[in-house]
């Protein structure tokens, strides 16, 4: 049985560039690349794929969280997203990274 990542393997292997676009996934690909099985492939795991291929946020050398606009729209705190303490929480974020986003309590 052929998992979303055997199918991100497969693509890479034969020089297939794969990216979500609007909630679909999109391929630039070598003449010839893309066959009829690799298409149903895709198809068959899309959900799995589009989670897999979407920018994640992360913490900077700066220590600056970044949250790429075309990532899960959960991470979107300015958009009904959740809550940016929670995403620090999911990537684990030192304490000088929480200091600087999350109000300690006590200050003004």
């Amino acid at each position: 049985m052929t998992s979303a990542k055997d199918v991100l393997e497969i693509a890479q292997n034969r020089g297939i560039k794969l990216r979500v676009k609007d909630g679909n996934i999109v391929y630039k690909c070598p003449r010839g690349a893309m066959d009829t099985e690799l298409r149903s492939l895709i198809a068959k795991h899309k959900d799995e794929l589009i989670e897999m291929l979407r920018p994640k946020p992360f913490i900077d050398d700066q220590g600056r969280l970044i949250i790429p606009f075309d990532s899960d729209p959960r991470y979107h705190w300015w958009s009904c997203g959740q809550p940016i303490a929670e995403t620090l929480k999911e990537l684990g974020a030192p304490a000088e990274v929480l200091i600087r986003y999350i109000p300690q309590k006590g200050s003004a």
